[in-house]
C-alpha cells in the first residue's frame, strides 16, 4: 500500500491574520491588504470569510525574498 504524504489542515493556531502579519513583518495593515491584491504575499487560506496566511508559508516566503505568489484562489478550509 502506497503511503501519500499529505500536510495537515491549517488551523486558527498556525496562522496569521492580515494584521498580525502587518506586526510581523513591519507594514501597515493597508500594505498587507495591498500586497494581498497585487499577489505579493502567498496565497492565503479561508477559513469562511476568513483570511489568514500559513505561518509555514509566510516563513517560506520570507525564506525566498517574499517573490510574487503564482495566480490562483485562495484556499478553501473548514475550522
Amino acid at each position: 500500500m502506497k503511503s501519500i504524504h499529505q500536510t495537515p489542515p491549517a488551523t486558527h493556531a498556525d496562522t496569521h491574520s492580515a494584521a498580525d502579519l502587518a506586526k510581523r513583518i513591519g507594514i501597515s495593515l493597508r500594505q498587507v491588504r495591498r500586497m494581498d491584491a497585487d499577489g505579493t504575499l502567498p496565497q492565503p487560506v479561508r477559513f469562511g470569510k476568513l483570511k489568514r496566511w500559513t505561518r509555514l508559508s509566510i516563513d517560506a516566503w520570507l525564506a525566498a525574498g517574499c517573490p510574487k505568489r503564482k495566480p490562483g484562489k485562495a484556499t478553501t478550509q473548514s475550522a
